[in-house]
């Protein structure tokens, strides 16, 4: 059998040992690249594409792909893929377990999958089996012996889970004259001041708020925002928690080669409410607009649902 120049005439039993070898190495150099976290960093794993280093702007994640004639002297740095956060990991944990569908699973299996420890991964399963998130089934082979176990999902707490994009909303409700009024974080004024100000219909309405990872926080950040924007907490004004919403949502993406593919994203929204008797005025880039108008200015659909929520069951 003639395979070219680099293994000229070669016989079957010869070649199957070489190709034996090559996939030995083959198999070393992949065991090497699975250890995908850095020692010796506690708390702190990267995950990191294995196939090319790239050079790192500025050391602003901003990675630029040079040719190999232009990396000399460079300081060569491997792009990061995912980090599993807590938050993340359990949202992923849950979606895994769900896709089993109660089929066998080993520990060691999912710490894998997650790039974490065995134990972190049991810390995890123990949190979803206590807040009933799954159910524990453990199994046993003909001879009684334990085996892996199986996780039944209960997928009507799949809302509840924690979200790696969760945010705090202070909704600020007024009555003045007979009418209600939502303050919006806005550049509109009111009143057309000069030439370049722009109209209603084309200036952009928000919600005061901010990033929230932990649920027990939101009173205090709530009153936090409170007094930065009207200079106290307004504490005997405030109603606390009202809504919580949790959406799913898919968006078009474009891959390297440049074809279209889904994107499936989730966040959750905390909405908490201060309601006002007087008219306060608050400091500048905020506009009290009317809460019958605000669903056609406001864009966003889990504020247009607590709009609808405080309407029909807060102030009837």
């Amino acid at each position: 059998m003639y395979l070219g120049d680099y293994y000229g005439y070669i016989d079957k039993e010869k070649l199957r040992r070489i190709r034996l070898e090559e996939k030995k190495e083959y198999f070393e150099m992949k065991k090497q690249r699975n250890k995908t976290y850095l020692k010796g960093q506690r708390g702190k794993r990267l995950y990191y594409d294995y196939e090319k280093k790239y050079v790192n702007q500025d050391g602003n994640d901003d990675y630029a792909d040079y040719d190999d004639e232009e990396l000399e002297g460079k300081d060569l740095e491997r792009r990061v893929k995912c980090v599993y956060k807590k938050d993340l990991r359990l949202e992923k944990l849950f979606g895994y377990l769900k896709y089993l569908n109660g089929r066998k699973v080993l520990i060691r299996d999912l710490a894998f999958r997650f790039g974490v420890t065995e134990r972190t991964i049991q810390t995890d399963l123990r949190w979803l089996e206590n807040n009933g998130f799954i159910t524990v089934q453990k199994n046993k082979t003909f001879n009684g012996k334990q085996t892996k176990n199986s996780y039944i999902v209960n997928p009507e707490k799949d809302k509840d889970l924690p979200c790696e994009d969760t945010f705090l909303y202070v909704m600020f409700v007024s009555k003045k004259d007979n009418s209600y009024y939502l303050l919006t974080q806005t550049t509109y004024t009111g009143r057309k001041k000069d030439r370049w100000d722009y109209a209603i219909q084309y200036s952009e309405f928000e919600m005061p708020g901010m990033r929230e990872r932990f649920f027990d926080r939101i009173d205090a950040h709530a009153l936090k925002i409170a007094k930065e924007i009207f200079g106290n907490e307004l504490r005997e004004y405030y109603k606390g928690h009202i809504l919580t919403h949790t959406q799913k949502y898919c968006l078009k993406d474009i891959d390297k080669y440049g074809g279209l593919y889904n994107s499936y994203c989730k966040d959750k929204c905390y909405f908490t409410l201060f309601l006002l008797d007087k008219d306060i005025k608050p400091t500048q880039g905020y506009y009290w607009l009317k809460l019958s108008v605000a669903p056609r200015r406001i864009a966003d659909r889990a504020i247009n649902k607590c709009i609808k929520h405080i309407k029909e069951n807060i102030l009837g």
